[in-house]
């Protein structure tokens, strides 16, 4: 009898694979499809300027967003080279984000206070995500 093995990988190297992708698509001036690419404008504040607390003082690594009905991830980079494949213009109130900064941060966002924190910074554990409801 054979027994069919199936490969799982953790939640960690999903992330690595997908940011790695993301990447080589950016160097290589490719699209993602998302929000993004859709012909109706987003309503409400362009995502550089509703970020400026986090982006104006580098301590923004990325965002990322769950759509639950579309079962699709979708980021903002603020770099420069991931302009062209950032998958989301704006953000949602209510929608739960995930936010990757450099160093602890209080700042205040859609009229919030919000704390965002790292953990075991400059180390291997060091663990600089936030989740924050919009």
């Amino acid at each position: 009898m054979r027994y069919l093995v199936k490969a799982q990988t953790r939640p960690a190297m999903r992330w690595l694979i997908f940011l790695g992708a993301v990447s080589l698509m950016a160097l290589a001036g490719l699209t993602f499809p998302g929000p993004a690419a859709s012909s109706t404008p987003y309503p409400g504040p362009p995502i550089q300027v509703v970020l400026a607390p986090l982006t104006d003082v580098d301590n923004l690594e990325r965002v990322f967003v769950f759509n639950n009905a579309t079962k699709s991830w979708y980021f903002f980079d603020p770099r420069p080279e991931f302009e062209k494949v950032n998958t989301f213009e704006g953000m949602l109130d209510g929608a739960i984000y995930w936010f990757k900064v450099r160093r602890d941060q209080s700042v205040t966002m859609n009229d919030k206070s919000r704390d965002l924190t790292c953990i075991n910074e400059g180390t291997p554990q060091e663990d600089c995500g936030n989740q924050m409801v919009w």
